[in-house]
């Protein structure tokens, strides 16, 4: 019998942000990430561990979260949580297709939740073979935060969608796990 595709695990987030160059600058002198690569408008920055970049910041007039980025185990898992969510009715911004170098290449595909974020899901993303040992600096993104007006809704999403499980409730936030974290996702009350 074959288990449902899901994604297994963070890769980071993408933000809008007003001053590229400021914010790189904050990024790299306060977080401790590192810059990995660079186009006309878009900045990819690494943290110590092995992923490819866990912040891509963009430059745009109005700042604010442009993308989240899962991981899928292999190219077969992509192509089945894009069937997945094509069959159940959800919004498919682009189909599996190989993705840019500059961002680390690999394959994936781009979906939107219920209430619009951006989600992309890939695999095969080029990993870092020097992982740096600086316990002051970040290792991973480790969880990402959605502020809801539907948290139920949302989860559910998260759940049903992407094979994510449920792991606590603090009265105020949903928290939702798709690898051995105990979240990757939470969904506030918004």
């Amino acid at each position: 019998m074959l288990s449902e595709p899901k994604v297994n695990g963070l890769r980071g987030a993408e933000l809008a942000v007003y001053d590229l160059n400021a914010s790189v600058d904050f990024y790299l002198k306060n977080w401790g990430l590192s810059e990995v690569g660079r186009s006309a408008d878009r900045v990819y920055l690494r943290a110590t561990g092995d992923e490819h970049h866990v912040i891509t910041l963009h430059e745009r007039p109005k700042a604010g979260l442009l993308a989240v980025n899962m991981a899928a185990q292999d190219s077969t898992t992509v192509d089945g949580l894009h069937a997945k969510t094509k069959a159940m009715g959800v919004e498919i911004v682009s189909a599996p297709a190989a993705l840019a170098a500059e961002a680390g290449g690999g394959y994936g595909f781009e979906l939107r939740t219920p209430e619009g974020h951006l989600i992309r899901i890939s695999s095969d993303v080029a990993r870092h073979r020097d992982v740096i040992a600086d316990p002051t600096r970040p290792i991973k993104a480790n969880h990402i935060v959605f502020n809801s007006p539907d948290i139920d809704n949302q989860m559910q999403f998260f759940l049903d969608m992407l094979g994510f499980k449920f792991s606590d409730f603090s009265g105020h936030m949903h928290f939702i796990r798709c690898s051995r974290n105990h979240h990757a996702v939470a969904i506030a009350k918004a």
